[in-house]
């Protein structure tokens, strides 16, 4: 654990992260062979003992697990607190926990406790997520009245995001609020920083929205959330140090049954190496109709979309035309949005399935695009 600097007066860093993993010992030479015996004729000398192998490598030190308790007249303090917990091998550990208190003095506002998470190598490992960490839908860190609940999300946007853009003009704690009407919430979206840090940002919509399979999400005159979502790439660039380019840059919506949240967010990072590879190696392959696929390990529905960005595309209304299933069971389904530089111009390939969630294809370090270093 690392931690510098008053919150009121600069910023407060907690690192528990895990170490790299050690390199394996080097090889024992093997013996030299002895020398053929002095007879006539004279015996042949021994073979040379072979070499040993190389030792092991050892395993990536796991992330450690971040609860901060803070005092509820601190709250102003918390955009000065960044966490950061990943396993040696920049796997995403465990969402950090903040609790709001009542019962502590603004003197010792900030009590942190960090526990090694071995439960991080019991991570289910179906259908991929064993090697990429169990990522789900992100928990909720900040919540005044239920620090843990499932209406983190909502209450943060609707309640100090919008209403301190509705008084003051300022979005904080998120990163942006959009109101169609600046006197109501029913119609807009929030971008808020993932608990978590990295490369990593949320779009919330301001009204409440259960989750991908919320009706409202097919209605023509909901806020393109995920037109939004992209437009609001640039924000990666603050952790990355640079523009991260078009093919680098990812979005998703899980699945019903992995949320933690019971209001719909859209994930903005950037794809997994493995996934990049993928998909631009298959990038001639990808038409307008829907078509498998198999990424890291699950098989997906892609199909592409040639434009520069989204604002005429309803994916929620692509995705229900997969199929009646899909149309009658939303939930069920994931969407995953990779930015593509195709022969013909800029675009788009959409993914979506059953099987995994689509935020495990997306990488908070954005190692892709030179972060994470």
């Amino acid at each position: 654990m690392a931690a510098d600097n008053d919150p009121r007066g600069g910023s407060l860093t907690v690192n528990a992260s895990g170490g790299a993993r050690g390199a394996g010992g080097s090889a024992g030479r093997g013996s030299r062979g002895g020398s053929g015996g002095s007879g006539f004729p004279p015996g042949f000398s021994g073979q040379n003992g072979r070499n040993g192998c190389n030792g092991h490598a050892g395993a990536d030190g796991a992330a450690g697990t971040i609860v901060v308790s803070v005092d509820n007249q601190a709250q102003p303090y918390l955009n000065t607190l960044q966490l950061i917990n990943k396993s040696g091998g920049g796997a995403t550990g465990p969402e950090p926990e903040i609790r709001i208190e009542t019962n502590l003095t603004i003197r010792a506002f900030l009590v942190i406790s960090i526990a090694i998470a071995t439960a991080i190598a019991l991570a289910p490992s179906a259908m991929g997520q064993k090697s990429r960490g169990a990522k789900s839908s992100t928990d909720s860190p900040i919540d005044p009245k239920q620090p843990a609940g499932r209406s983190a999300f909502r209450q943060i946007v609707q309640e100090q995001c919008v209403r301190n853009w509705q008084e003051h003009h300022n979005p904080a704690p998120c990163e942006r609020v959009f109101l169609a009407d600046p006197r109501s919430d029913a119609s807009g979206y929030a971008v808020l920083a993932a608990p978590g840090g990295g490369a990593h940002y949320l779009l919330i919509p301001t009204r409440t929205t259960a989750g991908i399979e919320s009706s409202e999400l097919l209605d023509p005159d909901t806020p393109n959330y995920f037109a939004e979502a992209w437009n609001a790439r640039g924000l990666l660039a603050a952790f990355v140090g640079h523009d991260v380019p078009r093919p680098s840059v990812g979005l998703a919506a899980g699945i019903a049954q992995s949320r933690a949240q019971d209001q719909f967010h859209i994930h903005i990072e950037c794809l997994q190496q493995d996934v990049f590879q993928a998909m631009h190696a298959s990038a001639e392959n990808f038409t307008d109709v829907w078509s498998p696929i198999t990424i890291a390990g699950s098989t997906f529905q892609a199909r592409r979309i040639m434009a520069d960005s989204l604002d005429a595309f309803n994916l929620f209304e692509l995705l229900a035309a997969l199929s009646p299933d899909a149309r009658h069971h939303l939930g069920n389904y994931t969407l995953i949005v990779a930015g593509m530089q195709f022969r013909g111009g800029p675009g788009f390939v959409v993914l979506t399935g059953t099987g995994p969630s689509g935020e495990i294809l997306l990488d908070s370090t954005c190692a892709v695009a030179g972060g994470g270093g």
